[in-house]
């Protein structure tokens, strides 16, 4: 229990913000985690942390916790013509530079590790078929950035609502050659150096696009941190107000409301 529990607890302090709240569901293969035997001090101490959280401890068979056994039982590659290290000063340059590839090792690598998995979802393996994503990394939606500078410029050009601004304000609107792209248009807030602070200025067209792929790319973060984000670099009259407006979908299925960890599961009375 001295082993299986400081993981637990581990998990839990290192997650907090996130999992604090949540329904949580711990399985393990370790039966003495489900019994009220409080041995020592270390493990009442340890209890009564994971007890904020409320996790419901699911015993499983260690026969059929594969996906814990196969992730702390890998085997390793043997490395060749290593040299024992005798000192931090005494060590070849062969054991501390290894190959970037051949170091790393995949489940898949391992053929008979393989087929198991795959048989126990043809075996309808139920703790197999609700678990098996957590072998595999989400796949990641790649999207190309919208803000070339070459793409900006020819939106620019045919954004008639921008030439309107840039004979209204001439003193804040004024083309700037960006690398090898002449005549974008840009800004310069009032009263500010146009050759140091200046911001390339956001087409109506590509504002969406723009608020959409920096959301993604800072990681999902919040409205305040992506118009901060957005704003160091380009402008839109209604970047703030478009940014805060913006719903991700995933967000909003993921995210928890308020201040991240929300109400406290609801408690059992025991007698």
């Amino acid at each position: 229990m001295e082993k299986e529990l400081p993981a637990i607890f581990a998990i839990l302090k290192e997650f907090r913000t996130s999992l604090l709240g949540a329904d949580i569901t711990v399985f393990t293969d370790h039966k003495n985690l489900t019994f009220e035997n409080l041995q020592t001090q270390r493990v009442i101490r340890w209890t009564n942390y994971v007890e904020e959280f409320g996790p419901k401890l699911e015993y499983i068979k260690g026969e059929k916790n594969v996906i814990a056994d196969t992730l702390s039982r890998l085997s390793r590659r043997e490395q060749e013509d290593v040299s024992p290290i005798l000192g931090k000063n005494d060590a070849p340059s062969s054991d501390i530079k290894l190959d970037s590839l051949e170091s790393f090792y995949s489940v898949f690598d391992d053929a008979e590790l393989t087929d198991y998995f795959y048989d126990g979802l043809e075996k309808e393996n139920r703790f197999i078929k609700e678990h098996v994503y957590f072998l595999n990394l989400p796949e990641i939606d790649e999207k190309e950035n919208p803000l070339n500078v070459e793409n900006i410029k020819e939106v620019q050009d045919s954004d008639e609502e921008l030439h309107k601004l840039k004979d209204k304000h001439p003193e804040i609107y004024f083309h700037k050659d960006i690398n090898q792209t002449h005549n974008v248009l840009c800004h310069a807030r009032p009263g500010k150096d146009k050759d140091e602070n200046w911001e390339t200025v956001i087409p109506t067209k590509l504002l969406m696009p723009t608020i959409k792929w920096y959301h993604i790319v800072t990681g999902h973060s919040g409205w305040n941190r992506l118009y901060m984000t957005i704003g160091a670099r380009y402008y839109h009259p209604d970047l703030k107000t478009e940014a805060r407006r913006f719903q991700c979908v995933a967000c909003q299925k993921h995210k928890l409301p308020g201040k991240g960890y929300g109400l406290l599961p609801v408690r059992e009375l025991k007698e």
